[in-house]
């Protein structure tokens, strides 16, 4: 299963006044992808397949690895969480 997050961000007006959207990619528990409910799902149902992260961040090699450990700390948290608990 792939593990990746992102979202949607209000942009500039043109000049028509419409509103331009951009995305971007967040961090597994920052994005809108509701990824405390699903591991906790998948956690309760004995799911024990793999978890694939799909670091899609456009920054420094350091700062990707930052937020993947963050990313993954995040994963085994909620992995680990009481049957039936998210922890956020």
């Amino acid at each position: 299963m792939g593990v990746k997050n992102g979202g949607w961000f209000p942009g500039e007006l043109a000049p028509s006044g419409q509103r331009h959207w951009r995305s971007d990619w967040f961090g597994i528990a920052d994005g809108m992808v509701p990824w405390d409910e699903i591991l906790t799902f998948l956690a309760d149902s004995g799911y024990d397949g793999l978890l694939s992260f799909h670091s899609h961040y456009e920054v420094p090699l350091e700062q990707v690895l930052a937020q993947t450990r963050v990313d993954l700390e995040f994963v085994r948290r909620q992995l680990t969480a009481p049957v039936g608990q998210s922890i956020a």
